[in-house]
């Protein structure tokens, strides 16, 4: 069963960002395969320069009604995202993986790009990066945090690192502090710990 309120817009720009999943679709013969083409044709969801076409735009380059656009559109969009568990029509493949890490400290950053890593780093880990002394004042950093990013095809992990030896107890005390609403999460992102532990009474 399709849901038919969802937001046609956001279902395009879904759509948008898994353009080399659902161009396997293409191989059959399906209803919406006009609409997938136009999708996959424009870069809407990674492109910041594009902009999403209006669906009255949309319609007409078709030359096809709301009424049909919607009904393609949404069964597209499920033909994607509702596939059978363990034997899914279009297999989700991220075959290239891409390493970012940000560095901080106090309020200066720097940032560089690993192609490929033999040993991926834990939170809590030390880490000695050399490259920026001169800018952040040090070379040791410890991983804070781990976020992972999904694109079309590739997968982007995230490592947020702060100069500094890694304090057990302090991370599950700002853990703690962020659950009962001690900090706000403007605090967490904006302040040092140091300001953050004088905040607590630390």
């Amino acid at each position: 069963m399709y849901d038919s309120r969802l937001s046609l817009k956001q279902v395009i720009l879904d759509i948008s960002s898994m353009r080399k999943f659902a161009a396997k679709l293409l191989k059959e013969e399906n209803s919406y395969n006009p609409i997938l083409e136009y999708i996959i044709s424009r870069n809407i969801y990674y492109d910041e320069d594009a902009k999403l076409p209006l669906i009255k735009d949309i319609l007409k380059e078709l030359n096809i009604t709301y009424s049909k656009f919607k009904k393609e559109l949404i069964k597209l969009y499920y033909e994607l995202i509702d596939q059978d568990y363990f034997d899914p029509k279009i297999p989700f493949y991220f075959d290239e993986v891409e390493y970012f890490f940000s560095l901080k400290s106090f309020d200066k950053y720097a940032h560089f790009t690993v192609k490929e890593l033999k040993h991926v780093p834990r939170v809590g880990e030390v880490v000695e990066v050399p490259y920026f002394r001169a800018k952040l004042g040090g070379d040791y950093f410890y991983v804070e945090r781990i976020t992972n990013e999904f694109w079309d095809g590739k997968q982007i992990v995230h490592f947020s690192l702060k100069r500094g030896m890694y304090n057990l107890y302090w991370h599950i005390r700002k853990d703690e502090a962020e659950i009962k609403r001690e900090v706000s999460l403007n605090d967490l992102f904006d302040l040092e710990d140091y300001e953050l532990q004088k905040k607590l009474g630390l």
